[in-house]
Order: C-alpha cells, then structure tokens, then sequence
C-alpha cells in the first residue's frame, strides 16, 4: 500500500492561529456589544438632557403663552412661538384648548419643502419624535413641545464616532499584538515541530533543526528536548541501518537486492525468481595452481585479494555486477537491456588491461606474470533464492551460465584471452570493439552447435593489425572449409599465415582441411567441432 504524503500545516494553518482565530472573532462581537451598549446608555443619557431642558423652557415660556391667550393676541403668539422654535432642542409646537381645538401648531419645517429627512423627523410622527405637554390656567390650554432625535444622534454623533473607532482600533491592534505573541510563542514552533515531522515521515533527517526560542520551563520546550532526542536516535539507528544495508551489499549485490527486496531486507522470501535477458562473464586465472603452490594460505589470499580489487571496478565501471568470486574466478552480470553485450566486452577489455597493469607491478616486486581468460555468453537467466528458510543466497540459473562458463574454458584450447558465443556477438552495437569467428563448436552437455568469435582488442597493436588485414582471406577461407573445399580454403588460409604466421587459428583449419580431405566427414556433417574438454 502507497503511504499517503502528509501536507504540513504551516504557521497560517497552524491549530494554534485556528485558535487565535476563534478567540479573537469571540472578542469582537462582545466588543461590538459593549459598544452598542455603550452608544444606547449615551443615547439614554442625552435625551433625558434633552427632556430636561425643555422642561426649563416651559418654565420660561408658559406666563408668555398664557399671557398672549389671555389677551388673545395671536401676533404675540407667533412672537413666542418663533422664538421657541429658535431654540435648538424644540423642532415643533402645538397648542390646543381645553376642547383639543387647535390653537396654533409651529415647525421649524413650515417654510421648507418636505424631504425625506424632513419626513424622517417630521414633528408630527411620535415614531421619530418625543415631547413633553403642559397646561397654561387661564385660559385652559394644552401645549406641546416636541424633540427629534436626530437632535440627540447629532448631539452624540462625535463621541459614537470616537467609541466605535476606538473599538476597532483596539481590536486591530490586539489582532495584531496576539497574532505575533502566539505566532512567537506556540504557531512557530508548532509549524516548525510540523515540518520536522514531515521530513521524518519523508526519512530526511539529515537537516532536521527545530529552532524553537521559550523561555523558562515549558511544554514546548519539553517537546523541543524530546522531539530532538527522537530524531537523533532515529538518525543514529538510520546510520546503523545503512551501514549494515552497505555491509550486507557487499555479500550480496545490489542489483540483486533491487529484485529480491522490494519489501526491505527483512521481507526477503525464498523462491523469489525472475526471467531477465542479460550476459554473463565468466573470468579465470591461467595456472593458478602453478602460481600458488608455493604460497602459504595467507599469501594466496592476498594475492587473490589484490587481483579480484583490480579486475573488480571494469566490471562496475561497465554497469556490471559480480555475483560470485570462485576462487581465482568470477561470474558477473550484465543487465542492461540493450546494452548488456557491449557493456560486458568493454568490462572485459578492461580488465585485460587491469592484468597487464597488475603485472607490471608484479615485475616490480619479482612476482611471475599472470594471465586470465575470458568468456561471455548472452541469454535469458532466472535470477532468484534458493537454499531453505535458514540458510538461503542469491543466485543466477539457466543454460546461459553453464556455456558461459564452458566458453571461459575455451581461451585455453584456443589460446586467446576472450571469447564470446554467437548470442553476445550479434548484440554489439560498438564498432570499435574487433572480433573475428574462431569456430563452431558443440560443447561438454550441449547438443546444438553455437558460433564462438574471438575480442582482440587487447593483442598488441601489430597483431591487431595483422589481424585485420587478415581478416579477409580468413574468412574466405572458413566459407570454403564450411562448403568442404578443402583445397582452395587451406590455399586462403595459408595467405592468412603469410600474413601473421603465429596465428594459431589459420594453421588449426589448414589441418583439418588437411585430415577431412584424407578422411572426409559424414554427410551429415554441419561443420561443427565436437569438443569434451576437461581442465
């Protein structure tokens, strides 16, 4: 199952700024109460001011009134009146008898068109309007002074402005003081602790560094001081981990590993087996008996030692890997695709120049030479586990292998430092590596014939050149030898001796043509060599 990639939380995401949040969001709408609140008492406080200084005006006015009923003097009236309305709390006046007869009604409004501001205080509508009435004695008559209370709203219109600026003001700076107190405090840390989390779900511990500044003792601190002893565990256990990952590599390849241990070493099942298209090497050194039996059990490992170090990174430098040191042998693998072939001659190659690298050094300290063989083959293996649920290792089946080996055996017959089958030989695909077909050959437990072609690009530079001009007549000559002429192929392949007379391959034809033409082959005969050949 994919594990699921977590998102980290960030310092704006953080449960710590959801809360700050929730919190201040709570703290503004009880501050917008308080202010409402606040308004409304102003708004309370006022009008009552308001209510009382009309009540000081009707102590002032009423003689005036009665006095102008009195003398029914309406000229008089209208004296009182006006001046009543110039008053700054007062926007209307009625006065009625004691039948609610009209006496006279005055507005500030009586000589402006009526607007919708106006309709909004209009003196007559007791939704936007309150008044306090009294009576005059003599004459009985009712009088009404009216307020409006945009009179009031004007009055407090200053301080309601102060207060709910105020009121922002405070919750804005409070936002932003709580904001970086608790962005220092809790949300750094926590989105900090939150990134290391998610570097150690990622298993990148390499960088992990919390950086979280509290002060005193504290919960984070704890989590801080835990939270580190965590990591640097787990990256101390990593390390021990990868070492014995880099250990157990060393005994069984990596490539090998990449097939067997998708699960992780620990889930490494017997029987585990796939079906790839790869090449396989095979090396060996000439005469090792020869060269060792003189050695003691130490020295024989240190000059194997030193051998395999130098003949082991052509093989990796070519995307080869060796599966198993035999001895003084190796068996490494080539697996990729396309290029499987070129990569393992290459590797080939260069370890017959390691070789000659070696010797030189072995010249120096009064060692013999050494000289190793070579062989490749391409085809499909199984590569997998084998042995039981104790005791189990990694391994490579399939004829592949064993003609591999069996054509390593061949460079001693044949005299030449690298062969390869027929199969690797159509796979190359670099025209700087130099072969020519050596024979056809039937093998120790095959039964079809295959075509073995020898590398020779490590001969010295004017054998390699022989070689080529030779190649020609040669294989003129191994058409004619292949169509049983034996006469005209032994004449192309005596101008190959004439050619490079050491040649060991040209002289071998010219005398099978010689024994076929005395002792011709059976019908049958497919051209192919029989050889059961025990080393």
């Amino acid at each position: 199952m994919t594990k699921k990639k977590r998102t980290p939380v960030g310092i704006h995401n953080s449960i710590a700024t959801k809360f700050l949040r929730v919190a201040f969001t709570i703290y503004f709408f009880i501050a917008v109460i308080l202010t409402a609140i606040q308004l409304y008492a102003e708004f309370s406080q006022e009008r009552k001011r308001v209510k009382n200084d009309l009540k000081t005006l009707q102590i002032a006015i009423q003689p005036l009134i009665e006095t102008a009923l009195q003398k029914n003097n309406y000229d008089a009236l209208k004296e009182v009146t006006t001046k009543i309305l110039a008053y700054a709390q007062v926007v209307s006046i009625n006065i009625q008898s004691k039948e609610n007869k009209s006496i006279y009604q005055g507005s500030v409004f009586a000589n402006m068109e009526e607007t919708d501001e106006q309709r909004f205080i209009n003196p007559f509508d007791d939704k936007h309007i309150f008044s306090i009435s009294f009576l005059t004695e003599n004459p009985v008559a009712t009088v009404q002074l009216f307020s409006s209370y945009k009179i009031i709203l004007d009055r407090i219109s200053y301080s309601a402005k102060y207060t709910i600026i105020n009121t922002i003001l405070k919750a804005f700076l409070l936002w932003i003081v709580l904001y970086f107190v608790i962005r220092r405090i809790l949300s750094r840390p926590l989105a900090v602790l939150e990134m290391a989390a998610e570097k150690l779900d990622m298993n990148h511990l390499e960088n992990i560094n919390l950086n979280i500044s509290v002060s005193g003792s504290s919960e984070l601190q704890h989590i801080e001081n835990s939270f580190n002893g965590m990591v640097e565990k787990l990256a101390n256990q990593i390390q021990i981990n990868h070492k014995v990952t880099q250990t157990f590599e060393k005994f069984v390849p990596k490539q090998f590993l990449d097939r067997i241990a998708l699960e992780g070493l620990e889930n490494i099942a017997l029987g585990e087996a796939n079906t790839e298209m790869i090449t396989v090497l095979f090396s060996d050194i000439r005469h090792f008996t020869d060269l060792t039996e003189n050695m003691n059990p130490q020295e024989v490992l240190n000059f194997l030692n030193s051998y395999l170090d130098r003949v082991n990174k052509p093989i990796h430098n070519n995307f080869g890997f060796i599966d198993k040191f035999l001895g003084d042998g190796i068996m490494a693998l080539f697996d990729h695709p396309d290029d499987s072939a070129t990569n393992a001659i290459n590797a080939a190659i260069d370890m017959i120049e390691a070789v000659k690298l070696y010797n030189e050094h072995r010249s120096s300290c009064n060692y013999p030479a050494i000289s190793i063989g070579i062989g490749l083959h391409t085809g499909e293996v199984i590569i997998g586990t084998i042995g039981s649920k104790t005791r189990m290792e990694s391994t490579v089946l399939g004829d592949v292998v064993n003609l591999s080996s069996r054509i390593q055996e061949l460079t001693k017959y044949y005299d030449t430092q690298i062969i390869i089958s027929s199969e690797t030989f159509e796979r190359i695909n670099d025209n700087a590596i130099l072969c020519r077909e050596l024979d056809f050959i039937t093998v120790k437990g095959k039964e079809h014939p295959t075509s073995i072609f020898e590398v020779f690009n490590c001969d010295p530079i004017d054998i390699r050149e022989k070689k080529l001009k030779m190649l020609e007549p040669y294989y003129e000559g191994l058409m004619r030898y292949y169509s049983r002429d034996w006469d005209a192929a032994t004449l192309y392949f005596q101008q190959c001796v004439e050619i490079y007379e050491d040649d060991l391959m040209s002289k071998m034809y010219i005398d099978r043509c010689h024994q076929y033409k005395k002792y011709p082959p059976p019908e049958d005969w497919d051209g192919a060599l029989r050889l059961n050949l025990e080393w």
